[in-house]
């Protein structure tokens, strides 16, 4: 697919209902857990095993707290499942559940509105995609999911085809396409992730419930038609929509026995990057939780998980905004040539727009999260005796929220700044395509002249011609 074809896709727009083929088995990557158990010292334990094997977990002898953070899993896992959740308020973890898996953000901002317990973060991280996937995405969003060309549906047809789709369908987070990489091999995007995280109490421990998004997947069903039975096989296999960066290697091997995505510098193996993708989410988390929890022994579990997000989201929003700079370099250098701006145009135009709408809601989002890191602080300073601000541990959490708003602030202004030279780069490409035009319109008023005067000269000597090079013929001694 050309370039100009993929940069007109929204990713995140509607999606089209489509015809899909009956599940004949379940593909779906099961559900994992990791258990922390924070000890009065600070240190984080941690298990990792699937939802199934969640009671075979011991816990630590000196344990403060416990966190389950969940991932891979679909809405209805959850509430069939049997987990330390059955034990926390039914009335709120129901509603919880059901938004953290909304599309939008009102159920759960209105969740942290009404209960303390509960936080909850949208941010943006950088994504890598092959060319192969993403135009699996665009014949999904584009209502004809399936990989012929043909005018009608191949199951209508009685065709042997291939069927796209998402997995998870719920929750499915959108995500924008920012730039084609150096190398022009795949692409980059910033793709939406939630986290909700909802603390309690089990048996008089502090319990936090903490749900990542899934992995997103390409479900890709292969259906092959039996003429006699006038039916379809299906056989299915789930692919990850995103490349892993850690499964960049510098050399290609020289024989691979499975399938990847070769490139002259760099492999991408589909077969790791599932496996990566979740651990390397889950591990910079932890990483960022665990160095927090022996910074800070003082704090209480729930502060240093909702820390541990946002530091979290702020890395990856700095990683986007290098992106973006990067994508804004490109187009400003390339504007002199016209060359390169006519054919680019297109693809240019939805980076900037989409960009310029990433930018302006990632804003609001870093404004609200101030916005709600401020009033917690005065909630905590109005319950607090005015006896007990002066301890070393309500000094110590005043001076980290103060470094973390100050942190949220310098990312405002770099966010600000970007959308700022996103507009200007905007107006000037479009000035630079409005030159362009003059030029061309010159150029053929220029041309149409030049014939004009062309067509002056040949007329008058058409004309001569044609009157020297009569025929005269003579009859009955007239000429005629």
């Amino acid at each position: 697919m050309a370039y100009s074809e993929l940069a007109s896709i929204e990713l995140g727009f509607l999606r089209t209902r489509f015809k899909n083929p009956p599940l004949t088995s379940n593909p779906n990557p099961p559900v994992r857990v990791c258990k922390i158990n924070i000890t009065s010292a600070g240190s984080s334990d941690i298990s990792h095993c699937a939802l199934s094997a969640l009671e075979n977990l011991q816990s630590h002898p000196d344990v403060t707290a416990q966190i389950f953070v969940i991932e891979g899993s679909e809405r209805e896992d959850l509430k069939l499942a049997l987990g330390p959740w059955n034990q926390l308020d039914k009335e709120l973890w129901d509603p919880f559940l059901a938004a953290h898996c909304s599309k939008g953000k009102d159920m759960i901002q209105a969740l942290e509105r009404e209960n303390e317990n509960v936080f909850s973060l949208d941010w943006k991280r950088l994504a890598t995609q092959s060319k192969d996937q993403h135009e699996i995405e665009y014949r999904i969003l584009s209502g004809k999911p399936y990989d012929l060309n043909t005018y009608r549906d191949p199951v209508d047809l009685s065709l042997n085809h291939k069927r796209y789709g998402h997995w998870p369908d719920s929750p499915y987070r959108e995500y924008v396409f920012i730039s084609p990489s150096e190398e022009d091999e795949f692409l980059y995007h910033a793709a939406k992730e939630r986290v909700s995280l909802y603390f309690g109490n089990i048996g008089g421990l502090p319990t936090g419930i903490l749900l990542f998004d899934p992995i997103r997947y390409h479900n890709i069903s292969s259906g092959t038609y039996q003429f006699r039975g006038g039916n379809y096989d299906w056989s299915e296999e789930l692919v990850p929509c995103f490349l892993d960066p850690t499964t960049i290697q510098e050399q290609l091997p020289k024989q691979s026995k499975r399938p990847s995505y070769a490139h002259q510098k760099m492999i991408f193996d589909h077969s790791e990057t599932s496996n990566n993708d979740h651990d390397l989410r889950m591990k910079r988390f932890l990483d960022i939780l665990e160095n927090l929890g022996k910074e800070s022994t003082d704090k209480t579990p729930q502060y240093l998980v909702e820390m541990a997000l946002i530091q979290l989201a702020c890395k990856d929003l700095r990683q986007i905004l290098e992106k973006v700079s990067y994508m804004l370099d490109r187009i400003e250098l390339s504007l002199h040539d016209d060359t390169v701006l006519q054919g680019s145009l297109s693809m240019w135009r939805y980076q900037l727009g989409a960009c310029r709408n990433m930018l302006f809601h990632e804003n609001i989002s870093l404004r609200r999260l101030q916005g709600s890191i401020k009033s917690k602080v005065r909630d905590r300073s109005n319950q607090t005796p005015s006896s007990s601000r002066i301890n070393p541990g309500n000094l110590g959490y005043q001076k980290d929220t103060i470094q973390l708003l100050e942190e949220l602030r310098e990312l405002t202004i770099a966010v600000e700044y970007t959308h700022k030279r996103v507009e200007s780069d905007f107006q000037a490409l479009m000035s630079s395509m409005s030159i362009v035009e003059s030029r061309r319109a010159i150029s053929e008023t220029e041309l149409v002249s030049k014939l004009t005067q062309l067509a002056f000269f040949f007329i008058p000597l058409s004309l001569v011609a044609a009157i020297f090079g009569m025929n005269i013929n003579e009859f009955e001694n007239k000429l005629t």
